[in-house]
C-alpha cells in the first residue's frame, strides 16, 4: 500500500464529517483537480500521476469502506459494469439477455421482489446465463420519506429461507438515498450501489442517443444504468456493446468489477 502524509489522513476525517452526498461531490473535485494538476506538470512525472490516482481511488472505494453508496469502480482497471433495473415487465429481456450472450457479456440485474414474484422463470434464466442480481427493494418505492420501520420492510429480502440468490448489492429506487436507507442497507449486508452513467433509456430519446450517451460518457470503472421497461434499450445495446469492444473495454457484473466487500 502507498504512504499518506498526515495532511492528507486529517484531510479525508473532515471529508469523512461531511453528509454522504456531500462527501462524494467533494472527493470527486479533488480527484478531478488532481488529473488536471498533473496535466500543467512535467509529462512522464510518476509522482503526480500515482497521487492523482490514488485520490481517484479513494473516492471511488469510499463506498465499499463505510455505509455511503459507490458510483464507480476502480479507473485504472480497464473494465465497465452494465446494470439493467426491472421493476416493471419483462417484454424486452429476452432481447437483452440474447445480446448480452451474443457478446459474451455478463451484467448485473436489479429487480424488486415483486418483479421476482411476477417473473421467477425469467430471474431464473437470467441466474443460467451468469448474470449477477441486486436488489431494488420490495417494491419500487420512494424510501426517503418513509420510517424506520417501513424501510425496513421495503429492503427485506425477498426469498423464503433455503433459496440460494446472494442478495449483496443494493440500488435505491429512483437514486434517492438518506443516512437511514443507508444503514439499514448496511445492516441487511447490502453494498448500495448507483452509477456513473446514466443511459437516460427510461426517456425513450431514440437508441443512437442512448448508445451516445452512454458510449460519450463511459471510462474504466463506470457503472451504465439501463431499465429493463425501455424498447430501446435493446436496439441500442448492440451499438454499446460494440464500441465496448473497439476501446477494449470489458463489462463484467458489478460484484467483479468492485472487488470483495470490506
Amino acid at each position: 500500500m502507498r504512504g499518506r502524509s498526515r495532511g492528507g489522513r486529517g484531510g479525508r476525517a473532515l471529508l469523512f464529517m461531511l453528509p454522504y452526498p456531500w462527501r462524494t461531490a467533494v472527493t470527486f473535485l479533488v480527484a478531478v483537480l488532481a488529473v488536471t494538476a498533473s496535466v500543467w506538470t512535467v509529462r512522464g512525472s510518476e509522482s503526480v500521476r500515482t497521487w492523482a490516482l490514488d485520490q481517484i481511488e479513494t473516492a471511488q472505494l469510499e463506498g465499499q469502506t463505510a455505509a455511503g453508496p459507490v458510483f464507480s469502480g476502480l479507473a485504472k482497471d480497464n473494465r465497465v459494469a452494465l446494470t439493467f433495473d426491472l421493476m416493471w415487465g419483462r417484454d424486452y429481456i429476452p432481447e437483452i439477455l440474447r445480446l448480452l450472450q451474443q457478446a459474451g457479456v455478463r451484467a448485473t440485474f436489479f429487480i424488486t421482489g415483486s418483479w421476482y414474484a411476477q417473473y421467477p422463470e425469467t430471474t431464473a434464466e437470467i441466474i443460467a446465463q451468469g448474470h449477477e442480481i441486486g436488489y431494488l427493494g420490495q417494491t419500487y418505492h420512494h424510501l426517503t420519506p418513509l420510517d424506520e420501520e417501513t424501510v425496513r420492510k421495503e429492503l427485506s429480502p425477498f426469498l423464503e429461507a433455503g433459496e440460494s440468490i446472494p442478495l449483496t448489492l443494493f440500488r435505491p429506487p429512483f437514486g434517492e438515498y438518506n443516512d437511514l436507507v443507508l444503514r439499514i442497507a448496511k445492516n441487511y449486508g447490502y453494498r448500495t450501489i448507483m452509477w456513473s452513467v446514466d443511459s437516460r433509456d427510461w426517456t425513450n430519446p431514440g437508441p443512437d442517443v442512448i448508445a451516445r450517451l452512454v458510449l460519450r460518457g463511459v471510462q474504466p470503472g463506470s457503472i451504465v444504468i439501463f431499465h429493463g421497461f425501455s424498447p430501446q434499450t435493446p436496439q441500442a445495446l448492440p451499438a454499446i456493446l460494440d464500441g465496448l469492444r473497439v476501446r477494449g473495454i470489458s463489462a463484467v457484473p458489478v460484484g467483479q468489477l468492485l472487488g470483495p466487500y470490506e
